[in-house]
C-alpha cells in the first residue's frame, strides 16, 4: 500500500502539497568542524537510515566516512581486501549495512558493501562490462549502481540487484523494489520512477508533455531523486529566478539559495537523502564563509515537525480562551505555539506582561504548559498551531464566556493533528445549534466540502461554501450551521468536512444550547 500511495502522490507532483508538517533543519557538519583530531574542509554525500546519519568529510590529507558522529572508515586504512584505501566517495547506510565508493592502491575502484568490494571497475553485470562506478544507492544490502560502459565513457548504465535496468543520466534512488532515476531525452531532463515520469522539464516540441513546477517556478533541470514514506524529493533549477540548485519535496521548495540555517545563509542545496519513512532528511548545503569569503560545503539534517492545533482561539467581547499543551510521551519535546488571525497573518496575543504571536516551549515527559490570552476590547477570532520536534503533544483549548464579572458558560475542546476528512456530531433546532471553526495549516489554499448526513448515514446536503473555496494559507472560518446551510431548518446527525484536492485542515466543534457552550468531538477519518 505504501508503494501505491507513493506513486499516486508523486504522479501529481506539479500540483502536490507538502504536508502540514515540515522539517526543522540544522547544520550538523561544516567547514572547520573537528572530526577526530582534524579540522575538516567540507562535508558531503549525506545518507539517512532510521535514526542514523552518515556522510563523507575530508581535510587536506585524509577523507573520512562518519556515521552518527564517529569515524568508521578513512583513507589510509588497510581493511579493504588488505589493501590501503587511497580515496573515498559517497557513503550510504541502510539498516545495519554500510556502503561507500572506495579506491585502493593499484587504482581499483568500486562500491564497498559491508567491508568488501561488491562492484568494481571491469566487472561484468548482466552481460555488460563496466568501466568505472559513477554512483550508487543502497536499500538493505541491495545496490542500485550507475556505471560507465567500458568502451564508451559517455554512456552511463543503471543496474539494480545485479541486473541491468537502462541508460540513465545521474544518480538513482532505491527503497525496497522501488527505483527512481534521472534520464535525458529530447533536450529535457526528467526523473523516472518504476516506468512513470514523475518530474520533467520542458521539451523542444510543442506536443511534448508540460514541465513540472514547484511553488510556481517552472523547473528547467531535475536530478538526484530521493524518497521515503510517501514523500519524494529531488534537486532542480529554474532559470533565471534560481540559478543555484534547490531541493523540491512533494511539489514545494524546501531548501534554496538565501535560506538561513543555524545563522548561515546557504547559496545552494543538493544531494538530498531520506530515511525509510520520510521522517528525516539530509542534504548538502553550499555556503560562503563570512570571514574567508570562500565557498564551503556542509551537511544539513532535518527532522519532520509534528503539527497539531485548535481551530478556534477567541479573545474579547466577553470571551476568553486558554490553550494547554501536554507532553504525554517518553522523551522531551520542544516546539512553538503560533497564534494566527483569520486572514492568515500572525496574531500577537497578550499573555501576562508580553504580547507574542509565537511562543516557544520545552517540555519534559509528563510536563505541560498553559497560555491564557487576556481578553479586552472587541472580539478577535483566530486559531493556534502547535509545531513540535522530538515528538508530538496533546492540546486543548478552554473557552470562558462572561458578562461583566458574571460567568455565563465554559467549554473545553480537544485539538488534533491536521487531516483531510473530519466528522463531528451536528444539531440544529429551535433551542440549539452547532458551530464549527476550520483552519488551514497547509502550505497551499484548500478547497473544503461540507456535507450533512442524517442518522441513517444518508447525505441530505453537500456544499462548498464560498468562504471555503478556497480557504487561504493560515486562514480560518467560524460559522454556525444556519450560516452554512440556510435552507436546513432542523437537523440531527453528523457534519462531514472533506478537503477536495491537496492540503489538510483542523476543525473545532461547539454546540450552543440556551446560551450555554458545549464541546463537540471532532474525529479524523482515514480515506
Amino acid at each position: 500500500m505504501r508503494k501505491v500511495t507513493l506513486l499516486v502522490v508523486i504522479a501529481l507532483l506539479s500540483s502536490a502539497t507538502f504536508a502540514a508538517g515540515k522539517y526543522r533543519f540544522q547544520l550538523v557538519a561544516k567547514t572547520g568542524d573537528i572530526v577526530g583530531d582534524q579540522a575538516i574542509a567540507a562535508a558531503v554525500y549525506p545518507s539517512v537510515s532510521g535514526d542514523s546519519l552518515a556522510y563523507r568529510v575530508h581535510n587536506v590529507k585524509t577523507a573520512y566516512i562518519v556515521k552518527d558522529g564517529v569515524i568508521v572508515v578513512k583513507t589510509g586504512d588497510q581493511t579493504l581486501d588488505k589493501l590501503k584505501i587511497t580515496d573515498l566517495g559517497r557513503a550510504a547506510i541502510s539498516g545495519s549495512h554500510l556502503a561507500y565508493i572506495g579506491t585502493v592502491e593499484g587504482g581499483v575502484s568500486g562500491i564497498v558493501l559491508d567491508g568488501k568490494f561488491a562492484v568494481k571497475g571491469g566487472d561484468v553485470i548482466d552481460g555488460k562490462k563496466i568501466g568505472r562506478v559513477v554512483d550508487f544507492a543502497l536499500t538493505g544490502n541491495r545496490l542500485a549502481v550507475t556505471a560507465t560502459d567500458l568502451s564508451d565513457e559517455s554512456r552511463v548504465w543503471l543496474f539494480f540487484d545485479g541486473r541491468y535496468v537502462e541508460e540513465v543520466a545521474g544518480k538513482a534512488a532505491a527503497l525496497d523494489c522501488i527505483l527512481a532515476y534521472p534520464t535525458s531525452l529530447s533536450g529535457r531532463t526528467q526523473i523516472v520512477m518504476n516506468g512513470e515520469v514523475v518530474a520533467r522539464t520542458r521539451g523542444l516540441k510543442p506536443e511534448d508533455p508540460p514541465p513540472s513546477y514547484a511553488d510556481g517556478l517552472e523547473l528547467t533541470w531535475v536530478s538526484q531523486p530521493a524518497f521515503g514514506g510517501d514523500s519524494f524529493a529531488f534537486v532542480a533549477r529554474s532559470e533565471p529566478a534560481h540559478v543555484y540548485p534547490f531541493i523540491v519535496m512533494d511539489g514545494h521548495i524546501i531548501a534554496k539559495n538565501g535560506d538561513r540555517i543555524d545563522g548561515i545563509e546557504i547559496t545552494a542545496a543538493s544531494e538530498p537523502a531520506m530515511n525509510e519513512d520520510g521522517s528525516r532528511i539530509a542534504f548538502k548545503a553550499t555556503y560562503t564563509d563570512p570571514v574567508s569569503k570562500k565557498s564551503c560545503q556542509g551537511v544539513v539534517f532535518g527532522e519532520v515537525e509534528d503539527v497539531t492545533g485548535v481551530a478556534q482561539f477567541a479573545l474579547g467581547g466577553g470571551l476568553s480562551t486558554s490553550l494547554t499543551i501536554v507532553n504525554n510521551g517518553r522523551a522531551p519535546v520542544s516546539g512553538s505555539i503560533a497564534f494566527i488571525h483569520q486572514d492568515g497573518s500572525p496574531w500577537s496575543v497578550q499573555t501576562g506582561s508580553s504580547s507574542e504571536s509565537t511562543i516557544p516551549f520545552d517540555l519534559a515527559p509528563g510536563a505541560s504548559k498553559q497560555v491564557a490570552g487576556q481578553a479586552s476590547g472587541a472580539l478577535t477570532v483566530g486559531h493556534a498551531t502547535i509545531t513540535t520536534q522530538g515528538g508530538s503533544v496533546d492540546c486543548f483549548s478552554s473557552f470562558v464566556m462572561t458578562q461583566g464579572s458574571t460567568l455565563l458558560t465554559t467549554a473545553t475542546v480537544l485539538g488534533h493533528a491536521p487531516g483531510t476528512d473530519l466528522s463531528l456530531p451536528a444539531q440544529k433546532d429551535e433551542e440549539s445549534q452547532t458551530g464549527i471553526a476550520i483552519s488551514n495549516p497547509s502550505l497551499d489554499p484548500v478547497k473544503v466540502r461540507l456535507s450533512l448526513r442524517n442518522r441513517n448515514g444518508t447525505t441530505i446536503k453537500s456544499t462548498i461554501p464560498a468562504i471555503l473555496n478556497p480557504l487561504p494559507v493560515g486562514g480560518q472560518v467560524a460559522a454556525f450551521l444556519n450560516e452554512l446551510f440556510s435552507d436546513v431548518k432542523q437537523f440531527e446527525g453528523t457534519l462531514r468536512i472533506e478537503v477536495e484536492g491537496a492540503g489538510e485542515i483542523v476543525a473545532t466543534g461547539m454546540i450552543v444550547r440556551q446560551g450555554l457552550l458545549s464541546a463537540v468531538p471532532v474525529t479524523r477519518l482515514n480515506r
